[in-house]
Formats: structure tokens, C-alpha cells, sequence
């Protein structure tokens, strides 16, 4: 008998092979290869095990998939749904979002009256949506001020920051009148990381909104998440802010909306969707 003994590289047992020589007494060989024979199993059954393709849960196995697959509807509060970018947002939340029933909260010919400038109306719109709670939370509302550090007032600060106390507000009163494992975006912008002439309070009001979402996403209640959209300019807002974005190439509202997707469906929280001129996202 010849014995030609070979170690795997990729592993500690040894594989050995018995090539019985013709013509000569076998035996001998016999006993040898009956001896030998557990060891050329296992080497067979590693393999085997190795060639097995990895267990692959379902879906369905996943609660979070689970949740958005669910018949129930689906209940999303799109505050400022009815400007500019509430309105592509809405139309992605509607296509997007399964059995998506859409609260459009607004100052006028809104579902949910609340203006995020006035601590008392965001306070009662919320004791109200309580009642019923909704599963998200989608806040586009807020005016940028576009003005010389040096000529600003203090009363006109003031009303820049409601963007982000405003905003702030709604999380606070909101997460009240959120289910459990809700989440709540809001909105910030491309300011905070660029500069424009005039653009000072506007950067400080959309930094403010960014930092409270990456840490107080960590203390809201019943797992219901906080994130924040920073978009840059619209195409569709360019006849109005345009010569404030000069050099800067705008992005489509439906590429902004879906941002707010990822927000929505995404399971994350604390982060920051930056979306500018080209659709992709990067986070923070």
C-alpha cells in the first residue's frame, strides 16, 4: 500500500488517500484502509458542511418589515405638506409607504391645523392627534432668513429661529401623539455646511435642528425614532432663491421627498440625510 498523506490549508484535518499496488497481497491494505476510513469521513463531511449555503431568514422573520407590510393603515402627519416640499413629499409618502393614509397639518386648508411659530397652536394640535395617534411624523415647515449679520435684529433672529424651536416643538409635543416605533423627521439644510452671503441665522437655525436630532434620538420614548432631511435648494425654488445660490446646482423636490423616506422606513435614527445637487444621500 501506498500512503500519501495531505494537509488542508484552510483547515486541521488531514485528509489521507490508499492506492492499493496491484499484484501484491491486500491484506494488510485491507486493515489499513479499514483503519483510515473515519478519517476520510470527516474529511467528507467537512467539506460538505462547508458547501452549504448560509440559512437565510425570511422577511417575514423581521418585526420592522413586518410593521410596514402590516394591512393596517398607515397614518403620516406631513406638517407643511401643502408648500413647496410638503408636496413632493406627500406624493412620495403616498406612492412609497404602504396603505399610507396622509395628514396634510398646515395654518390653512389643512387635516391638522398648527403653525410650529406658535408654541399654543403646536401644543393643541397635538392634545387633539393624541386621541388617535398617528405612526410618523413629518415636518417641512419653516422660513430661512436671508440677511447681513451686521443689520439683523434681535427680534428678527428671533423669528428665524422658529424654524428650529418650532421644530423642536413639534418633537416634544409630538412624540405624544406618535405609536410606538413611530418616527418623526424634520428639516434642516444645506447651510449649515456651506456658505452663502446672507446665510448666517439660516446656518444656525438648520445646525440647531441637526444637533438636537443627534442627541435627543436618543432619549424620545416607546422607540419611536428622530431624524432630520437637510436638503439643498430646490429646482423649484430657484425663481425665488436663486441669486442667494449662486454656483450651487439645485436638486428635484421628488429626490428630496424620498430622503423622507428613508427616514420613514429606513429604521434609523439620530441621523442627518444630506441630499444636494446630485440624488444620493449621505449621512451624519
Amino acid at each position: 500500500v501506498r500512503h500519501n498523506r495531505q494537509r488542508r490549508v484552510h483547515g486541521d484535518i488531514e485528509s489521507c488517500h490508499i492506492h492499493p499496488i496491484q499484484g501484491e497481497p491486500n491484506l494488510i491494505g485491507e486493515r489499513i484502509m479499514e483503519a483510515l476510513l473515519p478519517i476520510q469521513l470527516r474529511h467528507f463531511n467537512a467539506n460538505q458542511q462547508k458547501a452549504q449555503p448560509p440559512t437565510v431568514q425570511s422577511p417575514a422573520t423581521y418585526s420592522f418589515l413586518q410593521q410596514n407590510t402590516s394591512t393596517m393603515s398607515t397614518r403620516v402627519l406631513v406638517i407643511g405638506g401643502n408648500g413647496t416640499l410638503g408636496k413632493c413629499v406627500v406624493a412620495a409618502v403616498r406612492e412609497h409607504v404602504k396603505d399610507a393614509t396622509v395628514l396634510i397639518g398646515g395654518r390653512t386648508n389643512a387635516d391638522v391645523t398648527i403653525d410650529i411659530n406658535d408654541a399654543q397652536s403646536v401644543q393643541k394640535a397635538f392634545e387633539q392627534l393624541a386621541a388617535d395617534p398617528v405612526d410618523h411624523i413629518i415636518c417641512c415647515a419653516g422660513d430661512a432668513l436671508f440677511k447681513s449679520v451686521t443689520t439683523t435684529t434681535r427680534t428678527e433672529l428671533q423669528s428665524n429661529f422658529h424654524k428650529a424651536f418650532g421644530q423642536i416643538d413639534v418633537v416634544l409635543n409630538g412624540s405624544k401623539a406618535v405609536k410606538e416605533n413611530g418616527s418623526i423627521t424634520l428639516t434642516s439644510g444645506c447651510l449649515e455646511q456651506y456658505y452663502i452671503p446672507t446665510g448666517a441665522f439660516s446656518a444656525a437655525a438648520n445646525a440647531a435642528v441637526n444637533a438636537f436630532v443627534r442627541t435627543g434620538s436618543n432619549e424620545l420614548p416607546r422607540g419611536i425614532r428622530l431624524n432630520s432631511v437637510s436638503p439643498g435648494v430646490l429646482t423649484e425654488s430657484m425663481a425665488v432663491y436663486g441669486p442667494y445660490f449662486a454656483g450651487f446646482v439645485p436638486v428635484d423636490g421628488k429626490h428630496v421627498a424620498l430622503a423622507y423616506i428613508r427616514a420613514v422606513l429606513g429604521n434609523i435614527r439620530g441621523k442627518v440625510i444630506t441630499i444636494n445637487g446630485a440624488p444620493a444621500f449621505t449621512e451624519s
